[in-house]
């Protein structure tokens, strides 16, 4: 019978201190997890021209019709040329450093 009568099924909620607390909690965990998540992706890209990206230019180079190509090298200029990431070109060694402490 007490299934018909909902505001006196939900009085037993507001006695007590811990049920108002719980009922905030449910409230604002979801609010606060919400807001992080939209805090967090509001601008991915924003600060990237920021972030240190090493290249390493292991290529060797070739001979194609008699003219020598250094595709490693044209692509590694116009990286580092580009100004919307930090690109750096380091060596195997310093980038397996730098990896491993975190500098890129």
């Amino acid at each position: 019978m007490n299934l018909f009568h909902i505001g006196s099924e939900l009085r037993r909620f507001g006695h007590g201190k811990l049920p108002p607390v719980a009922i905030t909690v449910i409230i604002l965990l979801p609010l606060l997890f919400g807001g992080l998540f939209v805090w967090s992706y509001w601008d991915p890209i924003g600060r990237i021209n920021q972030l240190p990206v090493a290249i390493v230019n292991s290529d060797q180079g070739t001979t194609v019709d008699g003219k020598e190509l250094n595709a490693g090298d044209e692509v590694t200029k116009s990286l580092i040329a580009n100004t919307q990431t930090d690109f750096i070109e380091v060596t195997p060694e310093q980038a397996r450093e730098g990896i491993a402490d975190g500098t890129y």
